[in-house]
């Protein structure tokens, strides 16, 4: 009879895993900076210094966002008729990229709306905005009401 010694599986397991520990622990030892390197200045690729874009305060970037909506709701009004005596709250979560495209929405209907589809229509006839740039990404909330 032939005796082979052989590994079990949680010790290979064991072993395996001590192996990758290592590796990832040399990686990240290597991949880290010098402690004495200092950050280099912004450079375009043709070699000019590149100015920061001031960040705007979301107050500010709120208040371009209810302006440009402000251009949209007579057609809101036409497309998702209000019943009569009927008034409808929305509070729309707006994200602006650095240059102010708008690159995420989200609806949210007020609870005390009356009981209707008005949001789904609200939120498919809206059109993307544009603010002026804010500088970075910026995530603002803007209420529309209807009528």
């Amino acid at each position: 009879m032939s005796t082979r010694a052989s590994m079990s599986t949680s010790t290979a397991i064991l072993i395996g895993s001590g192996l990758i520990a290592g590796a990832v622990l040399v990686g990240i030892t290597r991949l880290q900076p010098p402690p004495d390197a200092s950050p280099l200045p912004a450079v375009s690729s043709v070699g000019v210094s590149v100015q920061p874009v001031p960040v705007l305060a979301r107050e500010v970037v709120t208040q371009h966002a209810s302006e440009a909506l402000a251009y949209q709701r007579a057609a809101l009004r036409e497309r998702c008729s209000v019943p009569p005596g009927e008034r409808h709250a929305f509070v729309l979560n707006l994200t602006f990229d650095g240059q102010g495209v708008e690159v995420m929405r989200g609806v949210h209907e007020d609870r005390q709306n009356p009981k209707s589809s008005l949001g789904q229509c609200v939120a498919g006839a809206l059109t993307p905005i544009r603010v002026p740039a804010p500088g970075a990404v910026t995530m603002v909330e803007v209420t529309l009401r209807l009528p």
